[in-house]
């Protein structure tokens, strides 16, 4: 999948805010139309190993998320719509686990 200029600058914006969620993993922050920036705190490899050991419930859909370039400020971009609710973390309604 591919992230269009708009999108990623967005993305690359909403890092200059508080991160919506933070783990041992990763922090979550959330871009102006709800889109997901993932900047991870261990290894790509071992986020992925992560969200595919998921159960399936949680699990996010792969196709919302899209890996980037070891030179971005980030690295998975969510490209879906992203909301928190009392603490848990929602893709099109649907909970999940991010980080």
């Amino acid at each position: 999948m591919r992230i269009g200029t708009a999108a990623l600058a967005e993305l690359c914006a909403s890092l200059g805010r508080e991160p919506a969620i933070v783990t041992e993993r990763g922090e979550l922050f959330l871009s102006e139309r709800s889109f997901g920036a993932i900047r991870l705190k261990v290894p790509t490899a071992d986020y992925l190993r992560f969200v595919n050991e998921l159960p399936a419930e949680v699990r996010p859909k792969v196709m919302s998320l899209v890996l980037l370039d070891d030179d971005k400020d980030f690295q998975m971009a969510v490209m879906a719509s992203v909301k928190i609710r009392e603490g848990k973390t929602f893709i099109r309604d649907r909970e999940v686990v991010l980080v």
